[in-house]
């Protein structure tokens, strides 16, 4: 059976909308860019596969030797289309980017290594010896240039500092967790409204079942004297077999979790109670089974605007949403086209393209990226793929994306990174 990726466009009644991530820290401090270059390591390529084994985990060498390697551009770096090809220490699998909008960025990789783009090259800024048992990141968020979340297997760090250069890192304990087993724990998703207003996932495998679960985590900022730390978010309570993968927003006031049950996609909304309480109304449909029949669970879901959001499955089409006009988790569903199906030559030929993530500077400036190196672009009446090739086709796959403006765009995967400026 071929499946098709499914993208679910809402419009909310009146209020933005939203996307989210999180922060805490035990005070054990790890490595920064100065100790980047303390030992001679040998470069690892990263394959993109989650489930490796630590001792596979590779630690790259960020010596200035190193560095010089990694820094022999192509005579063209940059496509027509302004699709710039950045040099990828090692050729690390880079699972997730986040940016600062002020030109630095981030970026977590396979190989759990965080690099740091300081505007000519990525550098290191946090690395574990393979024998402490590297973890794969998978995840990145930051409220600002030094206040940064990365989740990965069983790992959470936060990073701080008086500058992105001097940034330390620290490894933070995550709560026990409830739905899953605790050395399952993958930090998949991070998202925030802000600095103390911060949401995670973290998934794995249920207790009671083994079947994909997840735990949902909020963080509590430090108030009195105490430290902040991270919590079961207690107020959301799914239905039994539902696992979600992604939070995200655009505020506060307006948090989104999406997952699966029974193969159906399904969306839940944070919702603010008249006495202070808040409750996650569910947003479904019957038409909805539509759009999310046979393996909906992507994981691509991000903000479009105050007013739209697109949430992805795994079938060619997409469903635009629209509210019924009241918030009470009423909504219509409607089966779209999504070219997908452009697959590359070679071993992917026949297979659909997956989508892995999304980005969006406003409805009709939207992105969306996935394997086999595809980028496509919607410009308010039809999709199309972008044009990064320089001598020869993309076909690594797209693991994440993101944006600051239509001309400051970075996308991140298997050995490769690019960043998209003004053409």
């Amino acid at each position: 059976m071929r499946f098709f990726p499914y993208l679910l466009r809402w419009t909310p009644p009146v209020t933005a909308l939203a996307l989210c991530v999180f922060a805490c820290s035990d005070g054990t401090v790890e490595t920064t860019d100065d100790d980047a270059d303390a030992a001679d390591r040998p470069a690892l390529d990263g394959g993109h596969d989650a489930s490796r084994s630590e001792e596979d985990a590779g630690v790259v060498d960020a010596s200035p030797d190193a560095a010089n390697e990694v820094d022999a551009a192509p005579a063209r770096p940059c496509t027509d289309e302004g699709w710039c090809h950045i040099p990828v220490p090692g050729r690390q699998t880079l699972n997730a980017v986040w940016g600062d909008g002020q030109g630095t960025a981030w970026a977590a990789s396979l190989e759990g290594q965080i690099l740091r783009w300081d505007g000519a090259a990525w550098t290191r800024s946090y690395y574990l010896p393979v024998s402490s048992g590297a973890p794969a990141l998978h995840s990145i968020w930051g409220s600002g240039p030094t206040d940064i979340w990365v989740g990965g297997d069983r790992h959470l760090l936060h990073g701080t500092g008086a500058s992105p250069e001097t940034l330390t890192w620290s490894k933070v304990e995550l709560p026990s967790p409830v739905k899953v087993t605790a050395d399952k724990q993958v930090v998949h998703s991070i998202w925030g409204a802000g600095a103390s207003t911060i949401w995670a996932v973290a998934g794995g495998r249920s207790r009671e079942s083994g079947s994909p679960a997840a735990d949902l985590l909020r963080y509590v900022p430090p108030q009195g004297g105490t430290a902040g730390r991270w919590e079961i978010d207690s107020s959301f309570n799914p239905p039994s077999g539902f696992s979600f993968y992604k939070v995200f927003g655009t505020g506060p006031d307006d948090v989104w979790a999406a997952g699966v049950r029974s193969n159906r996609l399904h969306v839940f909304r944070r919702s603010s109670e008249a006495d202070g309480t808040t409750t996650w109304v569910q947003y479904d449909d019957a038409t909805a089974r539509v759009c999310t029949h046979s393996q909906a669970n992507s994981g691509t879901a991000f903000a479009i605007a105050p007013s739209t959001f697109y949430l992805f499955g795994s079938n060619v089409a997409y469903c635009s949403i629209a509210p019924s006009g009241e918030d009470d988790g009423t909504i219509t569903w409607k089966n779209e086209l999504f070219p997908s199906r452009e697959i590359a030559t070679g071993a992917q030929r026949g297979r659909w393209a997956k989508t892995n993530g999304g980005w969006a500077a406003a409805p009709d400036d939207v992105w969306v990226v996935g394997d086999v190196g595809r980028i496509y672009h919607w410009d308010g009446s039809a999709w199309r793929a972008a044009g990064t090739a320089l001598s020869y086709p993309v076909v690594e796959n797209l693991n994440g994306i993101w944006g600051s403006s239509p001309n400051d765009i970075w996308v991140v995967g298997q050995g490769i990174s690019l960043h998209k400026g003004t053409p």
